[in-house]
This record gives structure tokens, sequence and C-alpha cells, in this order.
């Protein structure tokens, strides 16, 4: 892999990556406070290293909370050979945190089966201190809620876990906390049109009928060209990526607090033509960067971050220049 950067990025936070082998679980800490970039953060585990030493767990995503310690989540092997949930906790330090959960580990209602298929895809820390998981139950996104201390949420969903039967998972989902509720980013598919679909939920795990329609607000944005959601400082929600109806358009959307469509969002600067992949920021001068690439034919992918202020606009222009850094595979 080659990796060119136009500016230098400066992290001042640990940065956690995630292999799993056949037989274990590592989690890396780099970036220490007073060590050079790249170098490992020896107070973090053993040299910088925690290893977990469990068999056929699967993580996909991570959360830092307040504390500084460190969600995991993902899917383990079950006896069936399928896929069932899993969230664990460590410490600051890397260490597995025995006080959450069983030992560590807080597993959700589930049905262990031949055809059991549960994912944990994107972990939210609540103010009051609740650990939300969106994700995958057998088909359907889903969403597991669980105390501070590892225990499910008898009074969410069923026992802890709503699965949204009306939503077929056609990939991975977003979880943001938006007007003190859980607002899901999901793609909703059905005969003719695949969007980008805004899902808000009570405390109950109930979808909030003043929220959007019903408690959904249908986006322009294509299922399959979501770059992510931003959640804005009065409660407005600006998402990114492909619209839907034109192939060749890429930018914003917004929507009001309410889930109803911002009439004062405005066409944007143009997006180049390209792939467009998970990650949407805010920038500090307020502008929007939006991660998209082109496929040479070599096989090789050149990734661009990319910038606009508002709505969405055809491609019509020269490509947009990268404006943080390319990185060719």
């Amino acid at each position: 892999m080659k990796y060119t950067a136009s500016t230098t990025l400066n992290f001042r936070t640990r940065i956690f990556s995630l292999f799993v082998p056949a037989t274990m679980m590592i989690l890396c800490s780099v970036a220490g406070t007073n060590a050079a970039w790249g170098d490992f953060d020896t107070s973090f585990g053993f040299q910088g290293v925690t290893v977990d030493p469990i068999t056929g767990y699967v993580p996909l995503s991570t959360a830092i909370q307040p504390d500084g310690k460190i969600l995991v989540t993902g899917y383990r092997t079950t006896s069936f050979g399928r896929k069932g949930f899993f969230l664990r906790r460590y410490l600051s330090d890397g260490q597995l945190d025995t006080s959450f959960g069983t030992n560590g580990a807080a597993l959700g209602p589930e049905t262990n089966s031949f055809t059991t298929d549960y994912r944990g895809v994107t972990i939210v820390v609540q103010p009051h201190g609740k650990i939300a998981v969106a994700g995958w139950s057998n088909g359907c996104y889903a969403v597991w809620q669980f105390s501070s201390t590892g225990i499910k949420d008898k009074t969410f969903g069923q026992n802890g876990l709503l699965s949204l039967t009306s939503y077929p998972a056609t990939g991975y989902p977003e979880l943001n906390i938006q007007s003190g509720k859980l607002l899901l980013s999901l793609g909703k598919q059905d005969v003719n049109t695949h969007l980008v679909a805004l899902v808000r939920l009570t405390s109950i795990g109930a979808l909030d009928g003043t929220f959007g329609n019903s408690g959904e607000s249908l986006t322009g944005v294509s299922g399959a060209k979501g770059s992510g959601t931003v959640i804005e400082p009065d409660g407005k929600i600006t998402i990114g990526g492909g619209k839907f109806d034109d192939p060749n358009a890429k930018g914003l959307e917004r929507k009001l607090a309410n889930g109803q469509n911002d009439p004062t969002f405005s066409a944007p600067p143009n997006f180049s033509f390209g792939i467009i992949f998970p990650g949407l920021v805010k920038m500090a001068n307020a502008k929007y960067a939006i991660r998209t690439g082109n496929l040479a034919g070599n096989g090789s992918i050149t990734f661009y971050l990319e910038r606009a202020s508002s709505g969405f606009r055809n491609h019509a222009a020269p490509k947009f220049s990268p404006i943080k850094a390319t990185a060719n595979f």
C-alpha cells in the first residue's frame, strides 16, 4: 500500500486498529502524548499492543468512552458456525474490563440456529451513559442497547434488541445522537428505489412519530452511495453521497431537526465524478469533506477528500482538487 499526503495530519489522540487472526483480537495504540507520530504507546497493553486471546471474533467497530475505556463490537462464530453479536470493553490501558457485562463481554438476546446472523457495526455512547449498537439482526437492521455496565436494557425494543423488520439490511448502518435521540442512517430499498433513510428512535426503541413521516425521513441520496451524516449544532442533519436519480451528481442534502427538508439549503460547488466511499466530516471552516475515488485501468484506486458547502449539483466542471490527501493501493 502506498500513501501520500498533501498536508501533514496532526493527531492528538490515540488511534486503535483491529486485526483478527484465527485465534485472537489485537488492539494497537499509537501516537502517545510524548511519542513521535507512528511510535507505539508503550503505556498501552504490552509495548503498545493488547492481545485478547479469543477465538472466532471479528471486530467491525470501536468507540472510546469519555473515561477512555474502549468498546469493540462485531460478530463471533456461534456453535452452529453462524454469526452472533458481541460487545467487549477494555480499560484505557488496554486490559479487558472484567466489570463490564460478563467478564468483559455483553451479549444481546438472540436465537442460536443454523441461520443466525447478528452483527454489531457501529457504537454510540449516549449522554446518560447507555450504550447503543447498530447492526444486523437476521437480515434486518437492528439496534441493541445496554446499560453503562454492559447489562442489556430490557426497556428497549424486545429485551434490549430492536429488530427493524421493515428495513432489510442492504449495507452497514450509521448511528448518531440527534436531539437527544438515536438516529439511524441506513439504506432502504424497494422495487424502484434504493435511498438513504433517516430513522429516529424513542428511548424505548420505537419509531419517533415527531420525526419525518412517522419516524422516517427519506433522502435523495442513493442507498448504495451514501458517505455519511453530520449532526449540526442546531439539530439539523447533513447527508453526503451520490444522488439516486443522477449518477453524476454528488454532494450534500440537509434536513431540519424534525426530519423535514431544509428549504434554505442551496446548490454547491461541483464534486468530481468517481466512486463514493464512507466518510463525511465537517471541517473547522464549516465546509464538508467527502471521500471519493477513481478506479484506474490497472485496478488501483486513488482516494480524494473533496469539499462542498451545500446541496447537490451535477458534475460539469473539471475534477475538484484533493484538499487533504490521496492514497494509491
